[in-house]
Formats: structure tokens, sequence, C-alpha cells
């Protein structure tokens, strides 16, 4: 991943971050993080991304958080992992597994 693309990922993940603990002040006070984003941007790191192997064939979108953890359980040396990701055509940055 270039470091523009980390920066900008960075960006996205802190706005969302900001919208969530704005979005949910005082609900989640006794949570140690209010939102998925605000978790990744204090323990995460990040990745770049490898080719999928062509061994490997793509869910239908929307599908990832339940098709990533079936293929780890499924494939010797495969792990499971949860983030944001940015994607060539959408424009913001989202969950994916």
């Amino acid at each position: 991943m270039s470091r523009a693309a980390e920066q900008r990922l960075l960006q996205q993940a802190g706005a969302i971050a900001g919208m969530w603990r704005f979005t949910h002040a005082g609900q989640r006070d006794t949570w140690s993080y209010a939102s998925r984003a605000e978790l990744l941007l204090a323990q995460g790191r990040l990745f770049t991304p490898a080719p999928r192997p062509a061994r490997f064939t793509a869910g239908p979108p929307g599908t990832c958080f339940a098709t990533a953890p079936r293929m780890a359980d499924e494939q010797a040396g495969l792990l499971y992992v949860e983030g944001m990701v940015l994607a060539g055509g959408v424009p913001f940055a989202f969950d994916h597994a």
C-alpha cells in the first residue's frame, strides 16, 4: 500500500471513529472504543494487500464476514482478520474481513 493510500485510510478511519463517538456520546462511555474504527486506530496495524491465490474465488459482495471465517476454518494456513479497506472504485474506506 502506498504511503498516500495509508494516509487516506487512516484519515477516513479517524473521521468514522469521530462520527461514531459523536453519534453515541454518553451511550458507550463504558466501552473501551466507541467503534470498530476507533479500535483499529488504537490497536490495529497496516497491511499491504496480497493478490488472492487463484485457488480462491471472492464471495458475493457483502458476504466477507461470513465467507472469511469459514475459509479460514476450512483451509490450513489461512488466518482470519478484520479491518478496514480501500478498494478501487469505492470513494471511502469500509469494514472488511
